[in-house]
């Protein structure tokens, strides 16, 4: 089977989140702008001062400013950076291998080689190890294609989990951190408010 496709910036964050699926940074990656909020109202709380409400809430403001001017550059950073990645790509699925071609670049993988494979709403990882992997973004496809590759894929490596080992319990550990640093700062906040009246 032969696939076509084109990579996007986008694409390389998708693999970044399903390689560290089920943990803090992996849903940080999936929802850059929202751990950008977070981050900024934790640091607002922890560092705002009534008396002094200009200088104590300036950090704040100024990681607001540079994170949302990173968001919106970002893709043309990685963009200038790995130009090779986003040129168009051909891979070919054989009974024996998996090949990739692309201007200047091509590769031949065995498939006792591939560690696994996973797949999103909108991609088909075909991973080569922990961190490495082979982004198929599914809008190259008709549904049947993915179908295909799925299915090719499956007969030769193993089926990744949707989680790697032990993240459940990191990614809970995290929110519940979180939660009590906000819940800490606001009752701090509370507290010295009263102790003013």
């Amino acid at each position: 089977m032969e696939i076509k496709y084109q990579l996007e910036p986008a694409d390389l964050e998708a693999l970044n989140a399903f390689v560290h699926r089920g943990t803090p940074l992996g849903w940080a990656i999936r929802h850059l702008p929202l751990a950008g909020v977070a981050f900024v109202v934790v640091m607002f709380l922890t560092m705002f001062n009534p008396k002094d409400p200009i200088m104590t809430s300036l950090p704040a403001v100024v990681f607001a400013a540079f994170w949302a001017f990173f968001l919106v550059r970002r893709h043309t950073w990685l963009r200038n950076r790995a130009t090779a990645v986003f040129e168009p790509a051909t891979v070919i699925l054989s009974p024996e291998a998996i090949e990739g071609h692309a201007v200047g670049r091509s590769s031949k993988t065995a498939w006792s080689q591939i560690k696994g494979y996973g797949e999103t709403s909108s991609h088909v990882f075909i991973m080569l190890d922990a961190v490495s992997g082979l982004v198929v973004p599914k809008r190259a496809l008709s549904p049947t294609d993915v179908a295909e590759v799925l299915r090719t894929v499956a007969e030769h490596s193993p089926r990744l989990p949707t989680r790697t080992a032990g993240s459940r319990w990191v990614f809970h550990l995290f929110m519940l951190w979180l939660t009590l640093l906000v819940l800490a700062a606001l009752a701090w906040h509370f507290a010295m408010s009263h102790a003013r009246h």
